[in-house]
């Protein structure tokens, strides 16, 4: 199998960089996809406007909207109706790349899961022959 051609920089722009890093320290949720096993950034918001921001500056796609079931009241009444969701997902090598720019700016708590990710990431045999599912890299 070939190697993965995807090549991020983070973005030049300070204004850019610093909205992006808040973003990713306040919304984002990098975590393991464990069925997947592979590295995954996640990001999902109501307002179509900063989810296009945010993939245009992390380098994904926007996918949705989406819309959960409206929650049952505690006398079974329907609440109100949620709003649109809309997300962007980055997997595998591609969203192993963007934790290794990004780590050195988050806090500390989203700092050490991403190391943690990177350090499953990292020692994974036979990642580059993968095949299937969000991850094939």
């Amino acid at each position: 199998m070939g190697t993965v051609v995807d090549f991020y920089e983070l973005p030049k722009d300070l204004i850019d960089l610093g909205w992006l890093v808040g973003m990713e320290e306040g919304e984002g949720c990098p975590k393991w996809h464990a069925s997947d096993r592979c590295p995954e950034l996640q990001m999902k918001n109501t307002d179509l406007d900063t989810m296009e921001r945010y993939a245009r500056l992390i380098g994904g796609n926007v996918v949705g909207p989406y819309q959960y079931k409206p929650r049952l009241k505690n006398d079974g009444t329907v609440g109100s109706v949620p709003k649109l969701i809309w997300e962007v997902h980055i997997t595998g090598e591609p969203a192993a790349q963007r934790m290794r720019l990004l780590a050195p700016f988050m806090g500390q708590r989203r700092r050490e899961k991403m190391r943690e990710i990177l350090g499953k990431w990292d020692t994974k045999t036979g990642k580059k022959i993968y095949r299937g599912g969000h991850c094939g890299v």
